[in-house]
């Protein structure tokens, strides 16, 4: 044999996945062993037949590496194949010969080449040369590809070409050719191959190819007259002016359903273009326009918002990290709650600001808006108008030309409809005008006529919450999981962002414990405490069904003993009453440290001792303090609550200055002040008052038994500390005779202060509404001596402590006071009606004998000086039940004390 052949003998040639004997090669080329040519053409036209699985096979790499091992002069014999031809053009250019065609199916980590059809090259550096081989082989390729992905190959357009050009046109709909370096020039040559009629692609991915507007114009251009394409994404390729016709694209009908051009520079007109078109378009369900700089110039993303109202087919939309300020967030928002086919919004990254998150969480907590948003890495700590503590509330300057102006204004007008807000102080161009409740801005192109909102010009005014007539807000089920879930999504990393998220939630709604609870469960790190401690600060205040807010003033009738076995209790066990500072155990506040709980006492304040149930008494209060403020809000409410009641049942008016309210001796940083209706809440600076309730227990209230007093009192005295603080916590709980409030009273010493007020008055001002027969206040009021009786009644008012069934006594009145005025005219009635005398009458310091001639009714009594009487009776009474029926007093008296659902006893 020759050399040649013992060669031959000691090799396996592998041909397209076929092994050869050395032998078998031998016997056919001697004509010795009987072969012939024909059998020898047979032979050869098997090897040339190659298979789909002699590229997926588990041995595909080593036959791969065996055929470059064999030479070139074996070879150069073998039958044109997809490898062959691959490894020759490699030679050629003098390139290693990668095995990209190892297709295995079980290939680790991943394979290149699935059942689908799908070649993936991600991150497999190929260069534009072998690229060049490897689509001149891909025309012999034999298995089916639909889909190729060479993601980062470090190809430009003259690679790209040629693998596109050398697959199956009819079969491939899906090419990614993202992060490579096509660029413009390489770009012309792709594009002949992609304007190729046999291409059907469904889905192109250029991304951060370097593009540039004039290749993106190109491949539009294209597409304009033929477009196969579902998914488009032509992300960080410097797209501006080429946006412009990207919207022409929009307008007409295509199949793209996916747009995808994050990264770009599209602003200003170019952008305003691009997104009118979306008015028109009725076939993308995916829009991506991340990264850009829609709200930097030209207002595109209050347009793309405005299109949006009148598209019905987009589903999901990507605006973050585009210079969207809050204002605009306005525009969304109101898209959002018309839009019902928008499912979900990312406005990430955005300046939105405190005004813009507040517009997000009221809708998704107040509307039927069905679109989850977005909001990760949002600053949302500016504040791009003057607010204040309370949503939409502040000085506003709006232009009713500018479209974002006019959705504030429309978001505006309709709390004010809803009487949360009260505008005042309005301006059109600097004339007042007022603005009709119910009615919302004209369109553009309206003429405005008077009595209609304005819809050109400049309009400026004060919002500030309708504090008697807003109610409060309650967060129901389903919204609450979407706010938790935005919350808890958006910001997963960012404790603090949570906890702000969380006091603005808190600012606006009323929750429950176990949402209140659900939040806090938002914050898992070990190194959160501050934040987890601030968010529960925010929150206590606002839990709607905590221990001060489980008693219904209209039906609790009272408990004659303790309710759960004792008055105060310790639930944790931490030695400290529940009432007296444990405010998150009380409440029901689980999974907060020691620490935290600390820290909640500690900020909380003035929170923790007061009871929203019997808010009675005097009050400091600092506006820029969350929890003052949130005090003052439930004293309002309270305020109100007395005055519909009192007009519901037309009782008399026995305020202080005759304007029906509680509100006593107020002080604004030191200045006297009237709560009248001119007023409204500061933002700042600091207020001090009395507050009282003037409605009286229920008819039939329960007071604790006497049996039952003695534990109390007994473990009342076992209080280390804080007792004041925790008799009014427990007090809505309980009902009291008079002979209890003396008996509690007399326990501290007279001359016993706390900040500077005895301690016995304020025991009496904390019992005020909770004593059941207040026929008996003198009882109780015997342990005070006179200056602490002055100061009582300067502050719960005269009429709180007046008993009209035995008036017997001296009074020293301010008739500047209406309270007081009202006392007069009461003594004045009953001496008119013989049913008791006048004595000693000093006005102004001056005796006046007869006090009836001058004063012939209530239109005589002077409305200021001092008066000074005393009033007897010929037969003291002790119930009025001993009045007789037909009598003044008696009248009187059913007035002065008239108790909730005595009429229908």
């Amino acid at each position: 044999m020759t050399e040649e052949a013992d060669q031959l003998d000691c090799s396996a040639i592998i041909l397209d996945g076929s092994a050869v004997s050395g032998n078998s090669i031998g016997e056919s080329k001697g004509t010795a062993a009987g072969s012939t040519l024909r059998d020898l053409e047979l032979e050869e036209d098997e090897w040339a037949r190659a298979s789909a699985n002699d590229f997926v096979g588990d041995d595909v790499q080593a036959k791969f590496w065996e055929i470059y091992a064999s030479g070139p002069a074996h070879q150069a014999r073998r039958p044109d194949s997809s490898r062959g031809r691959y490894i020759r053009r490699c030679e050629n250019d003098a390139l290693l010969p990668l095995p990209v065609f190892d297709f295995r199916l079980a290939k680790k980590p991943a394979p290149r080449y699935t059942e689908n059809g799908e070649l993936h090259y991600s991150n497999y550096f190929l260069g534009d040369k072998r690229a060049e081989a490897m689509g001149d082989a891909l025309e012999l390729l034999p298995v089916h590809v639909t889909s190729i992905s060479m993601t980062d190959t470090g190809m430009t357009g003259q690679g790209s070409a040629a693998v596109v050009k050398g697959v199956v046109k009819d079969d491939l709909v899906e090419l990614n050719l993202s992060h490579n370096k096509v660029g413009v020039k390489g770009y012309m040559k792709l594009n002949a191959v992609l304007d190729n009629a046999a291409l059907h692609l469904k889905v192109l991915n250029l991304a951060n190819n370097n593009l540039g507007d004039q290749s993106v114009t190109a491949l539009v251009r294209a597409l304009l007259k033929r477009c196969t394409l579902t998914t488009l994404n032509l992300s960080h390729n410097k797209v501006f002016h080429s946006a412009t016709i990207l919207g022409e694209l929009l307008l007409v009908k295509s199949s793209l359903t996916s747009l995808d051009l994050s990264w770009n520079q599209i602003r200003g007109e170019p952008a305003c273009h691009l997104v009118q078109a979306m008015v028109e378009n009725n076939t993308l369900l995916d829009l991506i326009l991340s990264d850009n700089s829609l709200g930097n110039s030209g207002g595109a993303d209050i347009q793309l918002a405005t299109s949006l109202l009148e598209n019905k087919t987009l589903k999901r939309l990507n605006v973050s990290n585009n210079h969207i300020k809050g204002r605009s967030i306005f525009v969304f928002v109101d898209l959002c709650t018309k839009n019902s086919t928008l499912e979900r919004l990312n406005v990430g990254s955005n300046p939105i600001g405190t005004a813009g998150v507040e517009a997000i969480l009221y809708a998704m907590a107040s509307s039927s808006m069905k679109c989850e948003w977005e909001v990760a890495d949002c600053n949302i700590d500016i504040q791009e108008y003057l607010y204040s503590h309370t949503y939409c509330t502040g000085p506003y300057t709006l232009d009713l030309d500018d479209r974002s102006d006019v959705f504030v204004l429309k978001e505006l007008l309709t709390m004010y409809a809803q009487n949360r807000l009260v505008l005042s102080n309005v301006l059109h161009d600097g004339r007042p005008i007022t603005l009709p409740k119910g009615q919302l801005p004209l369109p553009p192109t309206a003429k405005w006529e008077k009595g209609q909102v304005p819809n050109h010009g400049k309009l400026s005014f004060l919002a500030t919450q309708d504090e008697e007539s807003c109610p409060d807000l309650h967060l129901k089920e389903a919204p609450f999981q979407r706010l938790k879930q935005l919350i808890g999504t958006s910001f997963a990393l960012d404790d603090y962002k949570k906890m702000t998220m969380i006091k603005i939630l808190a600012d606006g709604f009323c929750v429950t414990v176990k949402q209140a609870n659900a939040l806090l469960k938002l914050f898992e790190s070990t190194t959160c405490q501050a934040e987890k401690a601030s968010a529960a600060v925010a929150l206590i205040p606002r839990i709607s069904n905590s221990e001060h807010h489980t008693i219904d003033d209209e039906n609790y009738m009272g408990s004659p003993g303790p309710i759960g076995g004792v008055f105060f209790e310790d639930k944790d066990n931490d030695g400290k009453i529940d009432v007296c500072g444990d405010i998150t155990v009380l409440v029901g506040l689980t999974n907060l440290s020691q620490i935290e709980q600390g820290y909640v006492e500690q900020k909380l304040g003035k929170w923790i001792a007061f009871n929203p149930a019997n808010p009675t008494g005097f009050y400091r209060l600092n506006m820029s303090n969350f929890v003052d403020r949130r005090i003052m809000f439930c004293l309002i409410e309270a305020n109100a609550a007395d005055r519909k009641f009192r007009m519901a049942n037309k009782l008399p008016d026995v305020s202080q200055f005759g304007m029906n309210n509680g509100f006593r001796n107020a002080r604004y940083n030191h200045k006297a002040i009237v709560f009248d209706s001119s007023w409204s809440l500061p933002r700042f600076g600091v207020l001090e008052f009395d507050f009282v309730v003037t409605r009286r227990p229920p008819h039939g209230a329960i007071p604790i038994t006497d049996a039952a007093f003695e534990q109390f009192f007994k473990e009342f005295k076992a209080i280390p500390d804080m007792k004041l603080v925790g008799l009014r916590a427990i007090s809505n709980r309980y009902y009291f005779t008079a002979r209890h409030a003396q008996r509690l009273m007399e326990y501290f010493s007279p001359y016993e202060k706390l900040n500077n007020v005895v301690v016995r008055l304020e025991v009496f001002v904390i019992l005020l509404g909770r004593i059941v027969d207040e026929s008996n206040f003198n009882d109780a009021l015997s342990v005070l001596d006179s200056s602490s009786r002055k100061k009582l009644i300067d502050r719960v008012g005269i009429v709180q402590v007046f008993n009209p069934i035995s008036p017997c006594g001296k009074y020293e009145l301010n008739l500047a006071e209406h309270d007081h005025r009202y006392v007069a005219s009461i003594l004045l009635q009953l001496a008119h009606a013989e049913e008791g005398t006048l004595m000693e009458t000093v006005l102004d310091g001056k005796d006046v004998p007869d006090m009836l001639k001058e004063w012939g009714d209530e239109a005589d009594i002077p409305t200021t000086g001092a008066f000074k009487c005393k009033f007897m009776t010929t037969n003291r009474c002790h119930s009025i039940m001993q009045l007789q029926e037909n009598s003044v007093r008696r009248r009187i008296s059913a007035t002065l004390l008239f108790k909730p659902n005595e009429l229908g006893a």
